[in-house]
């Protein structure tokens, strides 16, 4: 199920009044959608209080499925500090891994973040965004 196929769950359990607990069995049984389902449950606070640690653990599950639209969120907060110290390197690692997995903002935003790194952060997180990549392509994480 895709995290849109998850959206009328997450809204039929917020209009309920009802906490997350199928979405996180999904999550826990390898739903592909339902990581960036429950991440959108606690980063916007919809059924649960707002909680920035615990989106961001939802957003890295996602992102570690392969969800370009996580990686690109996780760019987001990188690059904005939301709930963590800002990081340009790490911003660009997951804006390029997003547009290499065909979310087609993540490569401006990686330009923008670059304008703004030397060189050699710029080769960090290139190196990074490799290593994720080899990383998951031989199922390490």
């Amino acid at each position: 199920m895709t995290s849109i196929q998850w959206l009328p769950l997450c809204l039929a359990l917020l209009w309920a009044g009802i906490a997350s607990p199928p979405v996180v069995a999904a999550t826990e049984q390898g739903e592909a959608g339902a990581p960036l389902a429950l991440r959108r449950l606690y980063a916007d606070g919809l059924t649960v209080p707002r909680e920035s640690a615990e989106a961001m653990v939802w957003y890295r599950r996602a992102a570690e499925q392969g969800n370009a639209a996580a990686q690109y969120q996780l760019g987001v907060i990188y690059f904005f500090g939301e709930g963590v110290r800002p990081d340009r390197v790490s911003a660009y690692m997951w804006f390029h891994l997003a547009g290499a997995n065909g979310y087609a903002a993540g490569v401006p935003w990686r330009d923008r973040v670059a304008r703004d790194m030397s060189p050699e952060q710029i080769a960090a997180a290139q190196r990074l965004a490799r290593e994720w990549v080899e990383a998951h392509r031989a199922g390490g994480k």
